[in-house]
């Protein structure tokens, strides 16, 4: 079976020195930097896309008396 090259996207960054201590050290476990970065900026992206959700979400819940968890157990229960 032939191998499909995965496609590559490469950027250069600049890192903080504890930053780049942190990345070394999970290096020295045999863990790549790519899956480290990769992985840590899915999360980043997918958590600011939550948050700007939850932003755009914020009038229509207030509208509805919806200010904290606690009123959305409320309503659920």
């Amino acid at each position: 079976m032939k191998k499909i090259p995965r496609a590559r996207n490469l950027t250069s960054v600049q890192m903080k020195p504890e930053i780049a201590k942190m990345l070394a050290r999970l290096v020295a476990q045999g863990i790549s930097k790519s899956e480290v970065i990769n992985e840590a900026l899915r999360q980043y992206l997918i958590e600011k896309e939550l948050l700007d959700l939850r932003r755009q979400l914020l009038p229509y819940a207030q509208n509805r008396g919806i200010y904290t968890d606690q009123d959305i157990e409320r309503l659920l229960t």
